[in-house]
């Protein structure tokens, strides 16, 4: 049911997370970027305006 339905998910996220820190612990700064880069690939699509601005702006 529900109870057995949520369990699961939290394992599924639990064990997702020791995953990725065993790879950040590993390469922290590859982790990060690659972490970054898949947000920016799921939530750039959906924007109907982009703006990016180097640090000199």
């Amino acid at each position: 049911g529900y109870a057995t339905a949520r369990i699961n998910q939290a394992k599924g996220e639990a064990d997702r997370f020791l995953s990725i820190l065993k790879e950040y612990r590993k390469a922290p700064e590859v982790t990060r970027r690659r972490m970054y880069l898949e947000t920016l690939e799921e939530v750039l699509p959906r924007l109907e305006e982009v703006y990016i601005m180097d640090k000199q702006s």
